[in-house]
């Protein structure tokens, strides 16, 4: 139920508190409506009502919300964007970058002109221009670094493009790291918080690393992250709408497949799919 207007929202608030000050809707309402609110003497006399009792309403009426949905404030929708576009074309791989992402750094042609000069001016246009240079090489350095890491990772990972998720193959930073001379810890730099778009989806560059093992029956090894969720998000689909799979039956059932995962990481796999639990599947649907 909606109100019509501010006295109406706090009426309503006012009549669905338990903890409300005792007092009739009337006392209620003739508060809100007092012109002269503090003469609360005779408002209580024409109520019938003792002074501090009115009092207590007005107290009472000062602390609710005049704007009650801003404390239910809705979730808040985060969109990608992904920050290259990721393709294979007749067996070659094809990295396209974002432009409204990729920032373009130069310098005014007026300060370039003063910075030729002679002067103390143009010695301090000299040296700020030297950490301008060093700024525009960091970040092209920073992003043919990215478009390495990016290319190395889809070359150790063939099958992605013909099976999608169910394709890739464990692969931890330092794969990646020893591929291309570099440290560990610059490869996640690189990819924290990075997307790419491919033929098969948006996905996180980090979520690329993440492995979980495999059952001993399945050889050894292990598997992506990606991978288990998409088999998680099959097997949720084609469920009994009845009996929805419990985590537990869902591991059991990955098990089958090969994929030894404990039930808490299902669980956790599964709340990052945004599929809701067994119980709720069930009621809802």
């Amino acid at each position: 139920m909606g109100a019509r207007d501010l006295r109406e929202c706090l009426l309503l608030q006012a009549g669905r508190d338990p903890q409300a000050p005792p007092g009739s809707g009337r006392a209620q309402r003739s508060v809100l409506s007092a012109r002269r609110p503090g003469r609360w003497e005779a408002l209580a006399r024409r109520l019938g009502l003792p002074p501090e009792a009115v009092r207590e309403i007005a107290r009472y009426i000062r602390g609710l919300q005049p704007r009650p949905g801003s404390l239910h404030p809705g979730e808040r929708t985060h969109y990608v964007v992904p920050d290259a576009e990721v393709r294979l074309e007749r067996g070659e791989l094809l990295i396209r970058w974002n432009a409204e992402l990729t920032p373009r750094l130069t310098v005014q042609d007026g300060y370039e002109r003063l910075g030729r000069t002679d002067g103390e001016a143009a010695a301090y246009l000299k040296s700020k221009r030297r950490g301008a240079d060093w700024l525009m090489r960091a970040v092209e350095q920073r992003y043919r670094t990215l478009k390495r890491v990016i290319a190395a990772i889809f070359e150790e990972q063939p099958g992605f493009w013909g099976q999608g998720l169910r394709g890739l193959r464990p692969m931890n930073l330092r794969t990646i790291a020893d591929k291309l001379g570099l440290h560990e810890s610059t490869v996640s730099r690189a990819v924290n918080g990075k997307y790419v778009r491919t033929c098969h989806g948006t996905f996180e560059l980090k979520a690329f690393f993440a492995a979980v093992p495999l059952a001993e029956s399945g050889g050894g090894g292990g598997a992506s992250s990606l991978e288990v969720k998409s088999v998680i998000a099959e097997l949720v689909a084609g469920e009994n709408k009845g009996r929805p799979y419990s985590d537990e039956k869902l591991a059991q059932e990955l098990s089958k497949r090969g994929l030894q995962v404990a039930r808490r990481t299902v669980a956790k796999y599964r709340e990052e799919l945004h599929i809701l639990s067994s119980s709720l599947r069930k009621r809802v649907l």
